[in-house]
């Protein structure tokens, strides 16, 4: 005797998941998590401003899966975070922090 089992997506159902205020609640407190990470492990110098610059983006993520999701994005807003992250190879050349970087990696841990 065999058994047959069928799955129909719901596409509407995931969707209204993906895009509900719970997930934004969800996404929005693991940026926050990340922030804390980001100000505890940033390089600091004369004014801490890099350290003290990371904010939480809400958004909507329309192109990198196959539904919309909510996503919250950790970003550094100081004018030289670039720098900061991936280093600088001018003047006084310098090697990245990768700040960012190590936030995204604990995220993804806690998962």
């Amino acid at each position: 005797m065999s058994v047959v089992a069928r799955y129909d997506r719901n596409s509407a159902g995931i969707e209204a998941v993906l895009l509900g205020e719970p997930m934004a609640r969800v996404m929005n407190a693991y940026a926050h998590a990340g922030i804390g990470f980001f100000e505890t492990i940033a390089p600091r110098g004369r004014t801490q401003r890099y350290a003290n610059s990371a904010e939480v983006i809400d958004a909507v993520d329309m192109e990198n899966s196959r539904s919309p999701r909510r996503v919250a994005h950790i970003v550094a807003t100081v004018d030289y975070a670039a720098k900061v992250e991936f280093g600088d190879p001018g003047g006084q050349p310098r090697e990245g922090h990768h700040t960012l970087a190590k936030v995204a990696d604990m995220l993804e841990a806690l998962r």
